[in-house]
Formats: C-alpha cells, sequence, structure tokens
C-alpha cells in the first residue's frame, strides 16, 4: 500500500496496529547516514530487520527460524511492517509468507514521509 493518505487518515487506518521497521538494526538506531530526510524510525516501533531473514545466498531462512525470529512481531493481530522505498519490508512480509505467519500489511513509504516531514516525530535509539 502506497501511502498517500493524511496524517489524521494515518492514524485512524492504523490504531491498535504494531509498527516493525524491516531496516538495518543501525537504521533503525538513527545511526550512520539515510536516504529518507532524517535518522531514526517511528516512535514504539520495533525493529525486525530484512536482511535478518535470510541466509548468506539470499535464500529464506527455514520456517521455523522464520517463526523463531518474528514471533514478536507478530504477537498481535495487527502488524504494519515499513521502510524507506519498499524491499525491506516486502522482503519481510515474503518471509512471513514463507513462515505462515503472516499477518502484516507492507507500507512501502512510510519512512519517507515521516522522515521528509519534520513535524511528525522520528525516535532514535533502541
Amino acid at each position: 500500500m502506497w501511502c498517500r493518505a493524511r496524517r489524521t487518515s494515518i492514524k485512524t487506518i492504523f490504531r491498535g496496529a504494531r509498527f516493525a521497521e524491516t531496516l538495518r538494526p543501525e537504521q533503525h538506531r538513527g545511526e550512520g547516514s539515510t536516504r529518507y530526510g532524517r535518522l531514526g524510525h517511528i516512535p514504539g516501533s520495533t525493529n525486525v530487520a530484512a536482511a535478518d531473514l535470510v541466509n548468506a545466498d539470499n535464500t529464506f531462512k527455514s520456517p521455523d527460524e522464520l517463526r523463531h525470529r518474528l514471533a514478536g512481531p507478530l504477537a498481535t493481530p495487527k502488524v504494519i511492517t515499513y521502510c524507506g522505498g519498499g524491499i525491506s519490508c516486502v522482503e519481510h512480509d515474503a518471509g512471513a509468507h514463507q513462515a505462515r505467519a503472516s499477518r502484516g500489511t507492507a507500507v512501502r513509504c512510510l519512512v519517507i514521509r515521516m522522515g521528509t516531514d519534520p513535524s511528525l516525530a522520528m525516535a532514535t535509539g533502541n
């Protein structure tokens, strides 16, 4: 889903959802550089890096390993995965599907939207 909604609509649509950022941990903490406007993550979101769901040869880990890694983020009925441009959150959702544990909705542009609007809160650290 490409988010073209206004801020108030986003809050209404996603009320009660758990946000899981799928970028690398250092990006979630707000360290290093970013292409998304500002460093950091949506306040209250967890980090489940899509890169942690694949093996060195870029194949997905086993379904059991995926279920283990996704157990926390998928413990709630409504999970919104997000990243900057779409690749990481779609990879994360594909991994969840592979593990037959999918409950998420990929929101491909959320960090770009939040990162470029200084009136929206971004957090750093864990």
